[in-house]
């Protein structure tokens, strides 16, 4: 972003996105809220002041079954993990992040078309996707994405 030292986010083309999750058979067994961001500290004391270089952050929710997981990774902190969310993403597919959830399973991303991923985030997440859209626009405009 332009000013700001922030450039592009490794996972922005999922952000604010909403997915079934397909099992082997192809049955929806779960879904998957995903959501970008930026965190940006300052140090220093009152007289002087710095802005750190911006962090990427990947935000996710996922509900699978009887299971329901929110996790935040910061790209700085959990390089291998952020890199590898955003690589199954890329390649269309999830492993699943709750505790103990199984290694060898993996599941099918598919994304909601706009009609229908409305209608997930609320049902699901409880989050209306216009209104989190209408934020970060909102935050785009005045500089802080």
């Amino acid at each position: 972003m332009t000013g700001t030292g922030m450039s592009d986010h490794p996972a922005e083309p999922f952000s604010l996105r909403v997915a079934e999750l397909l099992d082997e058979s192809g049955q929806v067994s779960g879904h998957l809220w995903v959501e970008t961001d930026w965190v940006q500290h300052s140090t220093g004391h009152l007289w002087w002041r710095r802005r750190l270089a911006p962090i990427p952050v990947f935000q996710f929710y996922e509900s699978i079954g009887d299971h329901f997981t929110d996790r935040w990774l910061l790209q700085q902190f959990e390089v291998d993990a952020f890199s590898e969310l955003v690589a199954d993403l890329s390649s269309g597919s999830w492993r699943p992040s709750y505790d103990k959830a199984p290694e060898d399973v993996r599941y099918e991303v598919r994304w909601a078309s706009a009609d229908h991923e409305q209608g997930l985030a609320l049902e699901i997440f409880g989050m209306d996707l216009r209104e989190r859209r209408a934020m970060r626009r909102s935050r785009r405009a005045r500089g802080l994405l």
